[in-house]
């Protein structure tokens, strides 16, 4: 199991170097924002604080594109280089091969979490900001829904497909879809579209549940190569 964790690993590189390429390079732009708008003075802490809370917001929306990614290039970055025809031939068994994948994605996904938590509450209240500001204006369960939306229709699409570039581009338009879907529907019912949003949350998570079950079912049962 190590050794296909490993594999995974490998796989998912340049996805998760592009991941933490993305996420240092969007905290170093605050940093030379907040030096240039106090230039020559330096930033007071509470400005610092500030800076963390808005672009871990910037972060978040970031997150959901991350895991539509690696959903989407789970499975079928092995049959565009032929690696599902490999592994078909090995002792793994494919619910090993996915739970390998999903141990991945996981550990990614709760890394990134992990650093939008510690800024939000505990870095920026010790530097003088409010988190309860960031809290307040946005729902993290909303964010969480939309991880897996993404993620499930990418690791569907993946699962159905022999390239990587249809199940990414499906699983980062999701919430778009999904969102014009919820406003078509609302007019169609007549239902005010602040009400509507309200469900956002609730069935962007049944459809990633949803979409992850069926995909995870077509691949257990698809033959490979």
């Amino acid at each position: 199991m190590k050794g296909l964790i490993w594999k995974d690993f490998r796989l998912n590189r340049p996805l998760l170097a592009i991941g933490a390429v993305l996420l240092i390079g969007l905290y170093g732009i605050g940093i030379v924002m907040e030096f240039h708008s106090t230039w020559p003075k330096l930033p007071p802490s509470k400005a610092w604080a500030e800076m963390l809370v808005s672009y871990s917001t910037i972060s978040l929306y970031l997150s959901f594109i991350m895991t539509g990614l690696l959903g989407g290039y789970a499975i079928a970055c092995e049959r565009a280089d032929r690696t599902a025809h490999f592994l078909a031939f090995l002792p793994p068994n494919k619910a090993q091969i996915l739970a390998s994948k999903l141990v991945v994605v996981a550990t990614a996904t709760a890394i990134w979490w992990s650093w939008i938590l510690f800024t939000v509450f505990v870095l920026a209240p010790h530097l003088g900001g409010e988190s309860s500001d960031f809290t307040g204006t946005y729902s993290g369960r909303g964010f969480a829904a939309m991880c897996v939306l993404t993620f499930g229709v990418g690791w569907l699409a993946s699962a159905n497909l022999e390239t990587t570039i249809v199940p990414i581009i499906l699983a980062n338009g999701a919430p778009v879809i999904l969102g014009l879907l919820m406003v078509f529907a609302g007019d169609l019912l007549a239902v005010p579209r602040f009400e509507m949003a309200k469900w956002s949350t609730p069935v962007g998570l049944t459809v990633g549940i949803v979409a992850f079950l069926v995909g995870t079912f077509h691949y257990l049962r698809r033959l490979e190569p």
